[in-house]
């Protein structure tokens, strides 16, 4: 009799798949293919959701249909003793499943509190602790999250702690959705404090004549914190912004976010803390130099074509950007290195099924 596996689908309900929603698709495509070896049935809070309502999450990137779909009527799930819970997140229920494992990303909240309110501080700490105390195993995306995990929550340390390094979905596909005769510079992250955008933009007010040698490009969406239209405003870059030296296209899909990417000359990712860090691994296996912050997990991701600066060193940014751009000209393609072929998504997922399976 195969093994019975519960997975908790509610990061697959977000409209727009980005981080963790990624890391949910790419566990559950591994999880649904896997039926030889593993009877696995996909569930939010007490409620079975259908394997099909999953698999066009899967396939759209997007819960927006799975959202609509779960105003059926479900059937509650009734786990047998020796079924598993695995939670890709957060865990919706505790105490159900007679083995219980969940995935800890990062512990921002704990670690960098300035950049988080204090109502989702207490919220995320109080959950994180019941998460522990109910976990058989618990999974970390990087070494430094384990180690911070390990800190700030000592009680964790009895538990089987585990690492399962997220991958990166870079396959071959070319969507030309941006063009600029210019060098072509992405930035990347939530537009929120602790990714660190504002450091950018700055700069570029500081150096408009440098700057305006370039396309500064932030996809994203809009998480908390000032608005885009305030600090563009306030640091006077409304005239940067109609001439194109910086444009915000709001969030654009996966396959559009990779493929300007690799078009772009440089990917500036200036977050001062990440769980992991996907961007920089995805634009280390394309093959595209970065520039980012040596902070917590960042330098575990990427092996080479990485430079870093310190947020926290007045002008560090700008010297290193000058340096780095140094050679770029308009209308020359991107110099990348060569790409790296992926694998950490099946490696992920069999670290995480022989946990489940021991």
């Amino acid at each position: 009799m195969k093994p019975t596996v519960y997975f908790e689908v509610s990061p697959l309900f977000e409209r727009n798949f980005s981080g963790i929603p990624n890391v949910a698709k790419e566990l559950a495509r591994r999880f649904m293919a896997d039926g030889e070896r593993l009877d696995t049935r996909f569930f939010i809070n007490w409620l079975e959701v259908p394997r099909s309502f999953v698999q066009l999450a899967i396939d759209d990137a997007s819960g927006a249909r799975l959202a609509d779909m779960m105003r059926l009527p479900l059937r509650r799930i009734t786990p047998r003793p020796g079924s598993i819970g695995f939670f890709p997140n957060y865990k919706s229920i505790r105490g159900v499943f007679s083995t219980e494992a969940f995935v800890i990303h990062d512990l921002s909240t704990v670690t960098t509190p300035q950049f988080h309110s204090k109502d989702t501080i207490r919220h995320h700490r109080t959950t994180i602790a019941r998460d522990i105390e109910t976990s058989d195993i618990i999974f970390a995306v990087s070494q430094a999250t384990l180690g911070d995990l390990e800190m700030y929550f000592p009680q964790s340390r009895k538990k089987r702690l585990v690492i399962a390094n997220p991958g990166a979905v870079v396959a071959g596909f070319s969507m030309p959705s941006f063009h600029d005769p210019r060098p072509m510079v992405t930035v990347l992250g939530t537009l929120e404090p602790r990714k660190n955008i504002r450091q950018v933009l700055e700069y570029i007010a500081e150096s408009p004549t440098h700057a305006s040698r370039f396309a500064f490009i932030f996809p994203g969406k809009f998480g908390w914190g000032e608005s885009m239209h305030r600090l563009i405003e306030r640091l006077g870059l409304e005239s940067l912004v109609a001439q194109g030296t910086i444009q915000f296209p709001g969030y654009i899909s996966e396959e559009a976010k990779l493929d300007l990417v690799r078009r772009s000359h440089l990917l500036i990712y200036p977050s001062v803390f990440e769980g992991y860090g996907m961007p920089v691994r995805e634009a280390f296996v394309c093959g595209v130099p970065v520039l980012t912050t040596r902070s917590s997990s960042i330098p575990e991701v990427a092996q080479s074509n990485v430079h870093y600066f310190s947020p926290f060193r007045r002008g560090h940014f700008a010297q290193q950007f000058e340096a780095i751009t140094q050679g770029f000209r308009g209308g020359e393609a991107p110099v990348h290195a060569p790409s790296v072929p992926e694998s950490h998504w099946d490696r992920a997922y069999e670290t995480i099924t022989a946990e489940l399976l021991r």
